[in-house]
């Protein structure tokens, strides 16, 4: 029975195969569209996303060049502070080798001092000595002149 109704309405039944092909393949180029509209959507929003991330990552490279350079500049620092220190270090060092010399020095001078103190206080001894000594010679050499004035008027009375 079905056979024959399609042997006898073959060109209506190709027909309406026909349309269920041409409606199927229309709502497939429109499911495809649609799809497209969804992908080529899609698309652009991950497009602004990676540009927005691209803007992103660039302002990190910056923020991170910037920040090289900040480590870069205070490794600077740190290295001409370091040398400073040595410098310092040095200066000290050279400062107590001074020191001890001037202590040594200070040393040899003191002793050099006292040993002068004592010989001075020697010397000041033996010149008072002298000095008493002389003190008495003038002593008895005013004796003497006196003595000898008073003898000379003596002869200078006896002889004019």
């Amino acid at each position: 029975m079905w056979i024959e109704l399609i042997a006898k309405h073959w060109k209506l039944v190709v027909f309406a195969i026909l349309l269920i092909v041409i409606g199927v393949q229309r709502s497939m180029v429109v499911y495809k569209d649609k799809k497209i509209d969804e992908l080529q959507k899609k698309e652009v929003l991950y497009k602004t996303k990676i540009s927005d991330l691209q803007k992103v990552i660039e302002e990190k490279e910056k923020l991170i060049d910037e920040m090289e350079k900040k480590i870069k500049e205070k490794e600077k620092i740190i290295e001409e502070m370091e040398k400073s220190i040595d410098k310092q270090n040095r200066a000290i060092d050279e400062l107590r080798r001074l020191k001890d010399n001037l202590e040594k020095e200070v040393l040899i001078i003191n002793n050099a001092l006292e040993k002068e103190r004592k010989e001075y206080k020697e010397r000041e001894e033996r010149w008072k000595q002298e000095i008493k000594e002389n003190q008495r010679e003038v002593e008895v050499l005013g004796k003497r002149r006196d003595a000898s004035q008073w003898a000379q008027e003596q002869w200078d009375l006896l002889w004019h």
